[in-house]
């Protein structure tokens, strides 16, 4: 007996970026004046990840507190994805430091059409010193 052909993967595509910034009067919104901030640790975590084994996509802020995440290639079909922020020593958090679970935009082959974007292209994330 033939087992059915079933399609377990997509095409995800998607772009996040996140910037981590010094929230120097405490607000949780980055204003004029409020550098980023280097050397933060940010990753990005997979529900539904390729392949068994998979670690979390980890990565750092640059010297202007930026940094992103990019996929145009396969995702099992219904991945979430959460973000994590790990704040700097001496640091304490003035926004959320985990984002999501956002579904992962798949692009299906059965229509041939890209469905909804729900990650933000753009996550601040604001620090105070201790």
């Amino acid at each position: 007996m033939k087992t059915p052909f079933t399609i377990d993967s997509a095409t995800c595509i998607y772009q996040i970026k996140v910037i981590a910034f010094e929230d120097l009067n405490g607000d949780g919104v980055q204003n004029p004046g409020e550098p980023g901030i280097a050397g933060v640790k940010v990753s990005l975590q997979h529900s539904r990840p390729m392949y068994d084994n998979a670690t979390p996509e980890q990565t750092y802020t640059d010297s202007t507190g930026l940094t992103s995440f990019a996929r145009d290639g396969a995702c099992k079909i219904g991945d979430k994805l959460t973000i994590n922020i790990a704040p700097l020593s001496g640091y304490r958090a003035t926004t959320p430091l985990t984002f999501g679970p956002y579904f992962a935009p798949e692009m299906t082959y059965e229509s041939l059409t890209q469905l909804p974007k729900d990650p933000p292209s753009m996550i601040y994330v604001g620090l105070r010193k201790n």
